[in-house]
């Protein structure tokens, strides 16, 4: 990804290689260890398959953790040759070949990026992201930003982030600036007590290894936290994101390097035999996992001892892993892994922007991204770095100019971004879009208990604080719930009482124990305000969840005290079946009428925000989309029957609203420029206001009054 071509012969012993070697010449350096720079295209492989979705490869990600571990190796064996030979390292050095190697291919793919988001990404969203990820990645600290930011790696709302990927440069520059002092420090320290070189490796590789072992611990316990966790608040992300917690995975291929020499002394049967156990790992890990797995966790333990096992098989002779990696075309995508890390996903995400709906265009994208990919190692990358007159001042100038230039493209971009770019039919589209009041109120962060202000409306003159709670309505749920909150304070209001919302979206609303930890918080959401629903019945409950969605998302639950885990969706709906029956049952004892609402048509994979610029500005009844009425009843045919189940049990009401948003054999997001939709998911405010006449006769029929 972002380390120079490998310059590391085999081990021949103990001779030291003189440090001029330590830079090839190029692709054709016949120094190189091949098999390392095809282990890079290796990685590259795994991510960009991933990335496409290629089938099979859904564990893909691991293949930044091959180039974790490489780099860790390689820069290590780079150094560690230097202070062998000279006893200090020239920083001065080191970090202008940093420069000359990342930042103006870099620069180029933000500046490229920064344009083309103009015109490829919607103004809705889409574009501002961008521009926040480009300029910290500009700034090297893309994995700052996206750990603060609410959309995790694998979250929906990350497809339309072109520059996502950026978050692992940051993590490899953030260790190419830390690392080195660190070494010659240590060097410098253990040296002081002899000058032989072996024995300082060996206690330079301890103190490091102790650091390693720290560090992998703290990937551990931030992993498999539930809920906050020392003050952190998402330590799934965290842990993702961090450097320090990544560290372990970069000193791995350090202590490698560190303990290179000690390699002659194992069989190299037992060498090549490791290889292929770590090539299995890898190509195992790349098959098996998927992005529901806790990561970095247990399971990262494949790539990086994968890695390690592939670079010690081939350190003194080749054998059949080293070979299969130093085949011409593996090399070749070792030398352009870092361009097409760079290009692949921006390239992506500008197909999935202009065709939504068509699940091949990722992978031509993927693989014409290998276009621009060479152009930028050939005209960007290696005349930069072999440059001969570039040295001194001129190294600063062009590592300002490539911060600046797209520090200042990104700036441009979310000006044109807020001012809607001047467009009458962008700023329209804008207000389709908004945002519901339950998020605008943040009714997300208060309990049924206590509403608070923001989340309780009065019914016209009432004071909201002296309301009889037994006459109010409650809207609950996640935001399936929340979309209903436009027109549910409309329906409130026609009938005369007052309104509670409280949603946690992306929580399925049920008494269950969900896994993984993201949904911890879940099932004491569901239940304690199910007992605070108990302790002061409402007039009625409105329930929304979309499980529609959540049977078939990677989400296992179980009911409490039972041993039965759901996993697949037809598992899932019967144990939802068991846990909502009693539920509904204590409500509706508790003298509650419950409304359950059944799932809407359902667009997958469009949204509004994701229409690109170019079709916003011109056409935007065009950002629409529709499917066969039949195709979007099949979809909730297992949900829509066990809330039926349960609600029939259990006394409630079930709320269909289908026929009145999908009338015709055709569904569809809008009518010409009039979108019902915001997302494939959840209605737009104008779209949930269509509906209050409905609500007002559902509220009417279950508060007992006279028909209108």
């Amino acid at each position: 990804m972002t380390t120079e071509v490998d310059s590391i012969p085999r081990s021949s012993g103990r001779a030291e290689v003189p440090i001029a070697s330590g830079v090839s010449s190029g692709p054709s350096s016949a120094a190189r260890r091949a098999d390392i720079q095809g282990m890079r295209g290796l990685a590259v492989l795994l991510v960009v398959f991933f990335h496409a979705e290629v089938a099979g490869f859904n564990g893909g990600f691991i293949g930044v953790d091959v180039f974790f571990v490489v780099s860790g190796f390689v820069i290590t064996r780079l150094l560690d040759r230097e202070l062998v030979a000279t006893g200090r390292v020239d920083f001065k050095r080191f970090y202008v070949r940093r420069i000359r190697r990342l930042l103006p291919a870099s620069a180029v793919l933000l500046s490229a990026v920064a344009l083309l988001s103009a015109f490829l990404l919607s103004p809705l969203g889409p574009q501002q992201t961008a521009a926040s990820t480009g300029t910290a990645a500009s700034l090297f600290s893309a994995n700052a930003y996206l750990y603060v930011s609410p959309a995790g790696y694998f979250d929906a709302p990350a497809l339309l982030n072109p520059l996502l990927h950026m978050w692992s440069l940051a993590v490899e520059e953030q260790f190419y600036v830390v690392f080195p002092l660190l070494l010659m420090a240590m060097w410098k320290l253990v040296a002081g007590f002899g000058p032989d070189a072996d024995r300082i490796r060996r206690q330079v590789a301890a103190v490091f290894a102790i650091v390693g072992v720290g560090s992998f611990g703290l990937s551990l316990l931030v992993s498999y936290a539930s809920g906050p966790f020392l003050g952190i608040q998402d330590p799934a992300q965290l842990a993702f994101y961090a450097s320090p917690i990544r560290a372990w995975e970069f000193i791995a291929g350090a202590l490698l390097a560190l303990t290179a020499t000690k390699v002659d002394r194992l069989p190299r049967t037992l060498l090549h035999a490791g290889a292929l156990a770590g090539f299995a790992l890898i190509i195992g890990a790349s098959a098996m996992l998927d992005e529901t797995v806790r990561w970095p966790g247990m399971a990262a333990l494949l790539p990086v001892v994968g890695t390690v096992l592939i670079i010690l098989g081939g350190a003194r002779a080749t054998g059949p892993v080293s070979n299969l990696l130093s085949v011409r075309p593996m090399v070749v995508l070792g030398d352009l892994s870092y361009s097409w890390y760079l290009w692949h996903w921006p390239a992506i995400v500008f197909a999935r922007s202009l065709f939504p709906t068509s699940g091949g265009a990722v992978m031509i994208a993927a693989a014409l991204s290998l276009g621009p990919a060479w152009l930028s190692y050939r005209m960007v990358e290696e005349p930069v770095r072999h440059a001969e007159g570039l040295r001194g001042k001129r190294v600063a100038i062009l590592a300002a100019f490539c911060i600046l230039v797209p520090v200042v493209s990104f700036a441009g971009l979310r000006f044109g971004a807020q001012q809607s770019w001047g467009s009458e039919n962008i700023k329209a589209v804008e207000a389709l879009g908004g945002l519901h009041l339950d998020q605008q109120n943040q009714c997300g962060t208060i309990t049924v208990a206590d509403p608070g202000e923001r989340c309780r409306f009065s019914a016209g003159e009432t004071d909201a604080g002296t309301i009889d709670p037994s006459t109010r309505i409650v809207l609950i749920g996640d935001s399936s719930a929340g979309q209903y909150s436009e027109v549910m304070v409309a329906a409130a209001a026609e009938v005369g009482r007052p309104l509670d919302i409280v949603t946690r979206h992306g929580c399925p609303f049920a008494p269950l124990q969900f896994e993984p930890s993201s949904f911890s918080g879940c099932a004491n959401f569901a239940t304690n305000s199910v007992e605070q629903l108990l302790a002061d019945p409402p007039a009625v409950v409105v329930i929304a969840t979309a499980l529609d969605g959540y049977l078939r998302e990677p989400i296992d639950w179980k009911l409490p005290g039972t041993s039965e885990v759901g996993r697949d969706p037809a598992l899932k709906a019967s144990l939802w079946f068991d846990a909502w029956v009693p539920m509904l049952e204590q409500l509706e004892g508790a003298g509650t009428v419950v409304i359950v609402m059944a799932p809407n048509p359902r667009f997958d994979g469009w949204f509004l925000s994701g229409c690109p610029m170019v079709k916003l500005a011109s056409d935007s009844a065009s950002c629409g989309t529709s499917a066969p009425r039949s195709q979007l009843l099949a979809l909730r045919t297992d949900a829509l029957a066990a809330i039926s189940r349960s609600a029939g049990t259990g006394g409630a009401t079930v709320l269909d609203l289908f026929d009145e948003l999908c009338p015709g054999d055709v569904c569809s997001t809008n009518v010409g420029d009039t979108f019902t939709f915001r997302d494939g998911v959840h209605l737009s405010v104008p779209g949930s206001l269509t509906l209050t006449p409905i609500f007002v006769a559902a509220l009417d029929a279950a508060l007992g009054n006279p028909i209108r």
